[in-house]
């Protein structure tokens, strides 16, 4: 169980202002508007900018919510959901925000057999597709000899 000491937290660091840091829950909207988690006062944000989501065991993804600017991580603009590392740099507008990932204590686990265990890393990648139609495709297919 997470205890406040070893939660997953956004460092909020504005570019005329004092760095905060803020902890992270199951959810934090960031934007303008009032009504997120994380309020920013940059007009280079949108009113509903962001989200970050806690996928359960210490992870975390980071989704655009249909920005005008995009959120940008690790300088790359951000186009479908990403699951954030520690260290992971979040632009939102102007202002950055860093993620530190949760401290793991390895509670429950047997240390014996040291940190070899099988680790799979996918990346997403964004694909086109181009579909055409050709009129008459079937008579012409059917023609050939």
């Amino acid at each position: 169980m997470e205890t406040p000491s070893d939660a997953a937290r956004i460092v909020v660091i504005p570019p005329d202002k004092p760095e905060l840091s803020v902890e992270l829950g199951e959810r934090l909207n960031i934007g303008r508007s009032p009504k997120n988690d994380l309020v920013l006062e940059d007009h280079s944000a949108s009113r509903h900018h962001a989200e970050i989501r806690h996928l359960g065991r210490g992870r975390y993804r980071v989704s655009d919510l249909g920005s005008a600017n995009g959120t940008w991580v690790n300088g790359r603009r951000l186009t479908v959901p990403r699951e954030l590392r520690d260290g992971d740099q979040i632009l939102v507008g102007r202002v950055l925000l860093r993620f530190v990932a949760p401290v793991t204590t390895g509670a429950g686990e047997d240390s014996s057999f040291g940190s070899t265990g099988t680790q799979l890393n996918l990346r997403g990648a964004l694909v086109v597709a181009l579909v055409s139609d050709i009129r008459n495709f079937t008579g012409m297919s059917e023609a050939l000899p």
